[in-house]
């Protein structure tokens, strides 16, 4: 990330989301679509913001549209709401 103040995330959790972020915003700037909106690919950063406000609203969602991005966000973000939204599911 831009800023350096990444030292609590793990590097290789942080260079894989970085290849996959890349490879999401080009497809953005090459007007591909992409299920993220399109000031995500502003930067990396907005990336990032776009990416955790989906991973938090559309985790269904998202894990289909990219499970690997996603799993790379449940490891930098050490949760999973998918996991959150089965449980509460069960209790109903």
């Amino acid at each position: 990330m831009e800023n350096g103040e990444f030292d609590f995330l793990r590097d290789e959790d942080i260079k894989k989301w970085q290849q996959l972020a890349t490879v999401e915003i080009t497809k953005m700037k090459n007007g591909e679509a992409t299920f993220f909106r399109e000031y995500g690919s502003t930067n990396q950063a907005e990336f990032f913001s776009v990416a955790v406000e989906n991973f938090f609203e559309k985790p269904m969602a998202f894990n289909e549209y990219h499970p690997e991005l996603y799993r790379v966000m449940t490891d930098l973000l050490n949760q999973d709401p998918l996991l959150l939204e089965n449980s509460v599911g069960r209790s109903k």
